[in-house]
């Protein structure tokens, strides 16, 4: 499964708007294992104007 969110959170008025956005894909190893990589980008975080935050992650699910 391929998955893409965004939201922009409200932090202080009157900043640069922070955007988050997450890309994923779920992928079944078997009937009890599953990986899902993901990417998330954070532009203008914490509202400040800077370059943008960008992080990975590996995710593993055991289901019993």
């Amino acid at each position: 499964m391929l998955s893409f969110a965004a939201g922009q959170p409200f932090i202080a008025p009157g900043q640069p708007d922070q955007t988050n956005f997450e890309g994923f894909y779920r992928i079944p190893v078997n009937d009890n294992i599953t990986i899902t990589p993901a990417v998330m980008v954070i532009t203008d975080p914490n509202n400040i104007d800077q370059n943008a935050l960008i992080q990975g992650v590996l995710r593993t699910t055991f289901s019993f």
